[in-house]
């Protein structure tokens, strides 16, 4: 028979790791000695900040519990940007091995925004790699269509989804703005379904009203950002407004104002996310108060936070803590990516 014995090693400055094994029986005995390379994982902490400052300005690093402080190192870069270092997040996006419409157009999406600032952000990918990256993606978004004209979460399956169709049309929309060709019908199909869902159709059966709201202001959000906003939606939204976490309400203000940038809602929306926000000296956020219940919207850590950046990015771009809330964005990432 086999057993396993699970051996700790203490000392990583070693190079290599000797086993010694003796055996007795039958008056017996034997003996091997046998010499194993040791090589210790090393994975790559990253961590990021920004800021501005008219004079110095001093920057804490808390080293992390676990470092390999016998063979670990300290890499520092500094840009005028808050993009330095995001090469390895991109690395992470078009690298991720699994293809669903999320993960198809995530890829896509951070493949074009990587043409844009590639130059700027030090971002090491290859031109001709990263516009692969984008025509590949188009060609895989078309797959995903269904009869009805939306787009489903994996290709082959009937029913539209609207998540995915929203993924897909913001997407379109942006490799259209972007010069790149593709059947626009894939795009027009999208806004047909989007529009639909503000009317109640494609949700699932089990969603509760608020999910159906927060739904509902998704798919407002992926018409206007996809330059074809939903002008009867918007005349509705307050009586939804109530019953939508802050990441929605977010996108809900983005909707607006890409709608009517002078729209008296605003105000009062943007005052609401205010109250919510956490603020510390250097940073901001936005958090949901039940977050558990919110994956089913593809969502994530920071979505709050990252929407109502994009938000204010349209409806007040000199909002005084659109800086901390990116500054918080920018240290929530490890190891090259946000959760």
């Amino acid at each position: 028979g086999a057993v396993e014995v699970p051996v700790g090693i203490t000392d990583f400055t070693a190079s290599e790791v000797k086993f010694s094994f003796g055996a007795t029986g039958g008056g017996n005995t034997d003996a091997v000695e046998w010499t194993v390379p040791m090589r210790a994982a090393r994975p790559t902490e990253i961590v990021a900040t920004a800021g501005s400052t008219e004079s110095t300005a001093t920057v804490s690093i808390e080293l992390p519990a676990d470092i390999l402080r016998e063979t670990g190192g300290l890499d520092v870069s500094v840009s005028a940007s808050a993009l330095v270092g995001i090469g390895t997040s991109v690395d992470y996006v078009v690298d991720y091995p699994h293809g669903c419409m999320e993960q198809t157009t995530s890829r896509m999406r951070v493949a074009m925004a990587a043409l844009r600032v590639r130059e700027k952000a030090g971002i090491g990918t290859p031109v001709a790699e990263l516009q692969s990256i984008v025509t590949a993606g188009l060609s895989r978004i078309a797959t995903f269509r269904t009869a009805g004209g939306g787009f489903a979460y994996w290709p082959g399956d009937y029913r539209s989804d609207p998540l995915a169709t929203a993924y897909a049309a913001e997407a379109l929309a942006e490799a259209r703005a972007a010069g790149h060709t593709f059947d626009i019908s894939l795009l027009e199909g999208a806004q047909v379904v989007l529009r639909e869902v503000l009317a109640g159709k494609h949700l699932p059966h089990w969603y509760d009203e608020e999910t159906a709201a927060a739904i509902r202001a998704r798919a407002a959000l992926a018409l206007a950002r996809s330059g074809k906003p939903d002008a009867g939606y918007t005349q509705r939204i307050a009586s939804e407004f109530n019953k939508l976490p802050n990441f929605a309400k977010a996108q809900t203000l983005e909707t607006l104002a890409r709608n009517n940038a002078r729209d008296p809602r605003i105000a009062g929306i943007l005052t609401s996310l205010e109250a919510d926000l956490h603020i510390e000296s250097t940073s901001a956020s936005l958090v949901d108060k039940d977050r558990s219940r919110w994956r089913v919207m593809w969502w994530g850590e920071d979505v709050a936070s990252i929407e109502f950046i994009r938000a204010l990015l349209v409806a007040k771009p000199t909002h005084p803590l659109l800086s901390r809330l990116v500054s918080h964005v920018v240290k929530a990432r490890k190891q090259g990516r946000w959760s």
